[in-house]
């Protein structure tokens, strides 16, 4: 281990994630386990009365969320939903506030990659077991989930399917297909998938009596690669909108993404005046939902939430 770490830069590490909970030894704890390992260790650093800095999804049901919700307290938390971090996710959130599309009519969002464990045809992976975290609806599902409400406002009911292929013997779920209706009536559908070569990426379409906004990535990063258009009814086509460039053109997006709610995480530790966001209740509602979608795939209804 001491070799490894040294290869790594890494200044010292345990064998006994317990070691770190010990009084004095740290006082902030970042996890990047799957969701059930997440559950246990989240909740011993928390008891230990250590800052908790999470992956996502939370948890692996809401009873368990709920606990790490409960035991949270005065305690700070973050969860890694790095999406609204972006410039092009910011500046599209400022145009649907701004009133420029009017009033929104309808909205959708496909989200269709090829993940490396699919690509791989990994079978024993905890990537390819929903039970252990993997699977679209853990993976990429709950990234949607928090980015519709952060844009839209609350989702007030949901349908879903909730598949695979059918000559796939894995057990994770690779495709979701969701139609949400938020609270103030607007109606999403969203097709999710991670089994999808040479899928066309992520992509948000958004229709006003006014205007269109298109936000789409193409790109193998997950976060670097958005671009944003827009066009009101005086356009003959859609506008490329300037964007700021990306903090790192070369690294994952992802990391200057995290970096950012990481700031904010110790900040609020420190006593700064920001709040840690997202956290825990966050993580929670996003449980609630890929609870209701489950729920809506098993008995075939719209799912009240």
């Amino acid at each position: 281990m001491t070799e490894t770490c040294g290869r790594l830069g890494i200044s010292s590490a345990v064998v006994d994630y317990r070691t770190l909970l010990e009084p004095g030894v740290a006082d902030v704890i970042t996890l990047a386990v799957p969701g059930p390992a997440q559950s246990e260790l989240g909740r011993a650093a928390l008891l230990a009365g250590k800052h908790v800095f999470f992956e996502k999804p939370l948890a692996d049901c809401v009873k368990a969320a709920q606990g790490l919700k409960d035991v949270a307290g005065d305690l700070k938390t973050a969860i890694n939903f790095e999406f609204p971090e972006s410039a092009a996710w910011q500046a599209a959130k400022h145009m649907l506030q701004s009133g420029r599309l009017g009033a929104l009519r309808h909205a959708a969002l496909t989200w269709r990659v090829e993940t490396f464990a699919n690509k791989q045809r990994a079978s024993d992976s905890w990537k390819t077991r929903s039970r252990d975290g993997g699977g679209a609806l853990n993976l990429l599902t709950s990234h949607v989930f928090f980015n519709l409400e952060w844009l839209f406002g609350r989702i007030r009911a949901l349908s879903a399917r909730i598949e695979r292929a059918p000559q796939d013997p894995r057990a994770a779920d690779t495709s979701n297909l969701l139609h949400v209706t938020t609270a103030g009536g607007l109606s999403i559908g969203a097709h999710v998938a991670i089994d999808a070569f040479l899928g066309p990426g992520h992509r948000l379409e958004v229709y006003g009596d006014e205007g269109t906004l298109v936000l789409e990535n193409a790109e193998a990063d997950y976060l670097r690669g958005f671009k944003l258009s827009a066009a009101t009814r005086a356009d003959a086509a859609l506008q490329a909108v300037s964007l700021p460039p990306p903090l790192s053109p070369s690294e994952d997006g992802r990391v200057a993404a995290t970096a950012k709610i990481a700031q904010r995480f110790l900040n609020s530790i420190l006593g700064v005046p920001t709040e840690a966001f997202p956290g825990v209740a966050e993580g929670l509602r996003v449980a609630e939902l890929a609870e209701a979608a489950l729920l809506s795939h098993d008995e075939g209804r719209m799912v009240q939430v």
